[in-house]
């Protein structure tokens, strides 16, 4: 059957390459976030239009191909071109797949012959038709298998907003496509196709690093003696050097000073800039080789989250897989295992630093899945072509086989069926509607404080970023934070001993030193500008300040200045705005993923405080209570909640100048 659909179509083999690309880019496309994400989507939507410095290493690579691909896709805000950069990325890479598993079913068809070069071609050809690498077959195999793959949960969700792992993913197939190519053919130049891809993806993510032992254990199995000779070592030498180049567009970008630059990187020189990724590179290898018990738990814990990778019958066939590739091929079925193997272990070292299970591993699921999800898909392939050649063997019938290949070629419409909700993101407004309103709120010229103790700080100071330096909205609001990204005022110092603080104690410094320095500054240098808070300053422990609620942020007033809360004198201070819920929330349409519900926890409880504050308790309950039942468990926005309810229950005092 595959080979008649071979003569009929001799090209199937290329078109099918193509496919695989339109239809997981289509797919992606469809669900692409319209605008700016959470975690760090908003910070690289900020700073690959302007070639930027991002957080540590910095990623290069990827902002010189983001900026590139900007400018050659020039669709939609800058935000949707950085998201659609991904979704390019993840399908290029699915086909860059579909060559790796043709090549893999080629080794495997070799290897069923133990004296190869000893066979005949008509031996070849005749075996062709008996075996489950059938030239026709392997390329359909490898089209579903393709597919199945970028439809798997954490793929598709990568490839739907701005992030550095999408050219992480890319990156590792292709690795596995030139040990597979060098395997299949004996050719040196896919070593060194390798060698090179292996330095380039060091200025992408440094965390590949862990592959490297993977890779180092396949050359060994499969070594020859050109290998070793000290003409081709110099040569890969020089090839994995060359590219750490990249490395130069840290001090070459740090000194034109770009709009978004996170500071943290010594990048002002050089020798500043390797020093900076040499320490970082450094202390996460040196953790990835510290397996521990508590590695061991982090392993079997991550390891379950395969179950909400793909359908169950991906699975079940991938089991068949192990089974088969290790009848038809020891050394590859071995190699699949190791590789994986280090490559997890490796993962968790290096980010949990053989720390003890805490039950949080979200953060690092992209970085680790990977390293399961593509060596099942291998297996899943091994499983679909075992399973073929068993039908053909006991020669079933037409008809049977026909629904076979029907229930296989529907596996990946399954994953679009079941994963489709989770990674729709064409209607997610959540960071972008909230960054906008907080903007929104500020009177002219006001300042604003941000600072925050989780992943929210990330997510609101980069949404701000995004929509003051590349989409110039509001940049006469200036915001101020603790972290490295944010440029506060000349002699606004925090002190050398605020790090050392507990984060209350920091809060309250931020404060303090903000509200002074803008008080005792002349009116040329922004005297009388309104401050703003993310967090009610009334709640921290000694505060000598008041806050009053905008529904979005809290103007801050000195205590002695203003009524108490909920007095009339304090509704005449009431900042002049009307919050509006952003689109998702209104809707109830949001994804439940632990970023995203901490960030909708907290609108609601400010937004739950706010009515408190303006009287309308029955509304403010209703609220919170929606609050309370997506924040499980709760967040430190629920003390936050706790805290300010406790001083709006109050009973009113009389103000001291009243007296």
């Amino acid at each position: 059957m595959f080979k008649k659909i071979e003569k009929v179509f001799p090209h199937i083999d290329r078109l099918l390459a193509v496919i695989v690309f339109c239809v997981s880019f289509t797919v992606y496309l469809l669900t692409l976030a319209p605008t700016i994400y959470i975690e760090d989507a908003a910070e690289f939507a900020a700073a690959v239009p302007t070639l930027g410095i991002t957080h540590p290493s910095g990623f290069p690579l990827y902002m010189l191909l983001g900026k590139l691909f900007t400018i050659l896709v020039p669709v939609g805000e800058m935000a949707f071109r950085v998201n659609l950069f991904s979704a390019a990325t993840v399908s290029l890479a699915l086909v860059v797949f579909y060559y790796v598993l043709k090549s893999m079913f080629t080794i495997a068809r070799v290897s069923r012959f133990s004296h190869e070069d000893c066979l005949s071609e008509r031996k070849r050809s005749s075996s062709a038709e008996e075996n489950w690498s059938n030239p026709s077959k392997a390329t359909a195999i490898a089209f579903i298998s393709s597919l199945t793959l970028g439809f798997s949960q954490m793929i598709w969700h990568e490839a739907t907003y701005a992030e550095v792992y999408p050219l992480y993913f890319l990156f590792a197939i292709s690795f596995l496509w030139c040990l597979a190519k060098w395997r299949e053919t004996k050719d040196l130049r896919f070593v060194y196709i390798l060698i090179f891809l292996m330095g380039l993806s060091l200025t992408n993510h440094l965390s590949i690093i862990v592959y490297f032992p993977g890779i180092a254990f396949f050359i060994l199995l499969f070594w020859n003696r050109k290998i070793l000779e000290f003409k081709p070592i110099v040569f890969c030498i020089f090839l994995f050097i060359l590219p750490l180049s990249l490395y130069l567009y840290l001090p070459i970008r740090a000194a034109a000073n770009p709009e978004f630059y996170f500071k943290v990187l010594n990048a002002g020189s050089p020798a500043g800039a390797a020093e900076s990724v040499e320490q970082f590179a450094a202390a996460s290898l040196n953790s990835s080789t510290r397996i521990t018990q508590n590695s061991l738990a982090y392993f079997a814990n991550i390891s379950s989250d395969i179950f909400e990778e793909f359908p169950i019958m991906v699975l079940i066939i991938a089991s068949a897989g192990l089974f088969f590739l290790f009848f038809r091929d020891k050394k590859l079925w071995f190699v699949v295992l190791v590789f994986s193997g280090l490559g997890s272990f490796g993962v968790i070292g290096g980010l949990t630093h053989g720390q003890p299970y805490n039950g949080i591993v979200w953060w690092f699921l992209r970085y680790f899945l990977p390293y399961l999800l593509i060596p099942i898909a291998i297996l899943f392939a091994f499983g679909l072509s075992g399973i073929f050649d068993f039908m053909y063997k006991i020669k079933l019938s037409k008809t049977v086989i026909v629904i076979v290949i029907v229930i296989a070629a529907s596996i990946p419409i399954q994953s679009l069926a079941q994963f489709w909700k989770i990674n729709n993101k064409s209607q997610y407004w959540v960071a972008d509607d909230y960054s906008t309103q907080m903007l929104d709120s500020l009177p002219r010229n006001a300042v604003l404080i941000a600072n925050n103790h989780d992943m929210n700080n990330d997510i609101e100071l980069f949404s701000l970023a995004y929509l003051q330096i590349v989409e110039k909205y509001r940049p006469d609001v200036m915001v101020i934070s603790d972290t490295p990204m944010t440029r506060r005022p000349e002699g606004l110092r925090l002190g050398i001993d605020y790090f050392s603080l507990s984060k209350f104690e920091q809060r309250l410094r931020l404060i303090d030193r903000s509200f002074k320095f803008y008080a005792e500054s002349p009116p040329e240098a922004g005297d009388g500008r309104k401050i703003f808070t993310t967090f009610p300053a009334d709640t921290l422990p000694n505060s000598q300040y008041a806050s009053r609620s905008n529904g979005i942020v809290y103007q801050l007033f000195e205590k002695n200045k203003i009524g108490p809360l909920r007095s009339r004198e304090s509704e005449a201070s009431q900042p002049d705005f009307q919050p509006i819920s952003p689109r998702n929330i209104a809707a109830d349409d949001f994804p439940r993923d632990d970023l995203t519900r901490n960030l909708v926890a907290k609108i609601l409880y400010h937004r739950a405080l706010f009515e408190m504050e303006n009287k309308k308790d029955k509304k403010a309950q209703q609220t919170f209570l929606r609050a309370l039942e997506i924040d499980l468990p709760v967040s430190e926005y629920y003390g936050t909640y706790l805290k300010r309810r406790t001083l709006l229950t109050l009973p009113l005092q009389i103000p001291p100048r009243a007296k």
